[in-house]
């Protein structure tokens, strides 16, 4: 599932396992924050579906996707990283 795919290669980029992005409730979670972020860009799920996988309420699901898409206007180093990810799995 690309689901599975995207955990695991967020959690490479940003030196994390797959499990810890699910798992995380203490800082850092800036690489959780760009796994939902990518789940809800790449793929077919709802907030809903998504925040289960997480352990988070769908709106918490919103909330970290435009923490993200906001970090992205701002900062292009996150930009840069953020579009290889998306890069890797629309390439």
């Amino acid at each position: 599932m690309k689901c599975e795919l995207i955990a695991r290669e967020t959690g490479s980029r940003y030196h994390q396992e797959a499990r810890e992005l699910y798992t995380a409730k203490k800082k850092p979670v800036f690489a959780r924050k760009v796994a939902i972020y990518l789940d809800k860009k790449l793929t077919f799920l709802s907030n809903v579906e998504i925040g289960t996988r997480f352990g988070i309420a769908y709106s918490a699901v919103s909330k970290a996707a435009g923490d993200i898409e906001r970090l992205r206007q701002e900062d292009k180093k996150v930009n840069h990283e953020v579009e290889e990810l998306i890069s890797h799995f629309k390439g």
